[in-house]
Order: structure tokens, then sequence, then C-alpha cells
């Protein structure tokens, strides 16, 4: 259809007319019917985007809204890169997931002070307490990220009590 019309074509020309499309590129959309019925979307949230079909495409997406129908959620996502590694691509399988950076200490190093969970950190002669999000225990280890980001690294020595 051509503004509301069909066009005039013999038969010879049906199903030669070049079609074009208008792509901007630099922000584009997707859209998530997510299976998770107990997520809740934060619109604002960034989370980062792999798509299946694309081999090592992984982009940061904001959610722009959602919308809850029952046991499905539909997401929008924005995403601020190039549009050509999905250029071509109508459906496909996705992870949606938070990108955060962790370290590993085993459980003895966690120590609680004035209510705040955190590690203890050995700097020669200093011990230096810093507070910590626990991210996931896993047997004898636990899984942390420094509530103040840059005051823990890898390599540090962390005392075990």
């Amino acid at each position: 259809m051509i503004a509301g019309q069909k066009p005039e074509l013999t038969t010879a020309q049906k199903g030669k007319t070049t079609i074009y499309r208008t792509v901007r590129d630099g922000v584009w959309y997707a859209l998530m019917l997510v299976k998770d019925s107990t997520w809740n979307p934060v619109e604002g949230q960034t989370y980062e985007l792999k798509l299946e079909r694309v081999e090592n495409t992984r982009v940061l997406a904001t959610v722009e809204s959602f919308t809850r129908n029952g046991n499905e959620l539909l997401v929008r996502l924005v995403v601020h890169d190039s549009v050509e590694p999905v250029l071509y691509m109508r459906t496909c399988q996705a992870e949606l997931g938070d990108y955060v950076q962790s370290l590993m200490v085993p459980k003895r190093a966690i120590y609680t002070q004035d209510n705040m969970t955190g590690v203890v950190v050995l700097d020669g002669a200093n011990q230096l307490f810093v507070p910590v999000n626990i991210l996931l225990e896993d047997g004898g280890n636990v899984y942390i990220s420094a509530i103040t980001q840059g005051l823990l690294y890898e390599g540090q020595t962390v005392m075990l009590f």
C-alpha cells in the first residue's frame, strides 16, 4: 500500500518493486517478553542485553517502560549504540542482566562492625574496615562488592576471623 492505495502494477512488475526502509543509527529499541513474573523492572535502570543470534553482541539497554498483563511482562528497552548488528533481526532469544563486579573471599573474612558487614583489609601494619554488600554465598566462599567503589581490589590481604 502506498498512501493507503494499492499501487497500479502489471503482472510483470509484481514482486519486483524495491521497498526501502529508513533506519536511524545510534538509537534503537528492543521489546522483550519476559518469562519471569516476579521481576519488577525500574524505569531508567540500565542492564546488559545479550542477543542470542549475534555472537558477542552485548549492549547496554535502559528500561524505557514496561507493561504487565497477568503473568506476562513486556519491557521496552532503548539502546544508544549502533543498530548494525541487529539490522536484519526480527526476533531472537535474549538475556538481560546486571553487570556486577565482585570479589571472592573466604566466608571467615566477613566481619560485622557497628551493624555493618565488611572485611578488614591489611595494609602493612594498618587495618582498614571496608563495608561490603554480600552478593552470593557459595560453600565456604562469599562474593562481595565494596559499598564505596575503589576501596577493594584483587590482590589485597584480608583478615580471617
